[in-house]
């Protein structure tokens, strides 16, 4: 970083986790000493780097301990040097809620804009005959999976205030596990759904059906063999 800045030009920034905190307020659960920090710090500034105006959660890593002994740290962050910001004034880091993992996801963006909400997972319901029984797949998990993670999204966000709450921090293991689970039937059926492809569309004459046909064929097609003399017969 600091070899760049001494022959870099132009706006440029530097994003991920520096595995360091800046200040020391910037760690809670654990002690620091600048003695820690100050070789990342003396960068940035020889670098003439700044923090990227930031939105969203302040501790953008924990160690998901239990309370007594949880760290919460900010280990991620946006750099940038001072062309940037006259080139992109607007810009700012938004750091989402971690959910089931350690760090916290980051979205950059370089206006003000509205974060657009994704689509919502539809539910699936197909009923195939299969000789003499059906098999159903009744998907209603994935709804109950968006709903259990807005819910742990929820409590991370109260978290953000009330680290060291410990309702919350259980409120959070058990919502933590609750996705975990719905996250295992999700792929379960994801599988499920990709196995039962030709199932649905082989017997539909599909295009899908004649390409796994001639796909077949190709690999069942016997274009030489050998006899016990080492003979070619083509």
């Amino acid at each position: 970083m600091v070899n760049y800045a001494q022959w870099g030009t132009g706006p440029w920034l530097v994003h991920g986790d520096f595995n360091n905190v800046h200040y020391p307020d910037e760690r809670i659960g654990t002690g620091i000493s600048w003695s820690e920090i100050r070789q990342f710090h003396d960068a940035c500034n020889v670098s003439c780097l700044q923090t990227m105006k930031t939105v969203g959660a302040f501790f953008t890593w924990n160690n998901k301990h239990d309370v007594g002994t949880r760290v919460f740290s900010r280990l991620d962050r946006v750099l940038h040097n001072d062309e940037w910001l006259v080139e992109y004034p607007d810009c700012f880091a938004h750091f989402l809620p971690g959910g089931l993992y350690d760090h916290s996801p980051c979205i950059i963006s370089t206006r003000e804009q509205s974060l657009s909400k994704p689509k919502a997972f539809k539910y699936l319901i197909c009923g195939l005959w299969m000789g003499n029984f059906i098999m159903w797949f009744i998907m209603c998990g994935i709804k109950r999976s968006q709903v259990s993670e807005k819910a742990l999204f929820c409590i991370q966000e109260e978290l953000r205030s009330n680290p060291t709450n410990p309702t919350l921090n259980e409120n959070e293991r058990v919502a933590s596990q609750e996705v975990q689970q719905l996250l295992k039937e999700k792929q379960m059926f994801l599988s499920q759904k990709s196995n039962l492809q030709w199932v649905m569309e082989g017997e539909d004459n599909s295009a899908y059906f004649h390409s796994v046909i001639k796909k077949r064929r190709s690999s069942n097609k016997v274009f030489q063999i050998q006899d016990v003399m080492g003979n070619t017969i083509t």
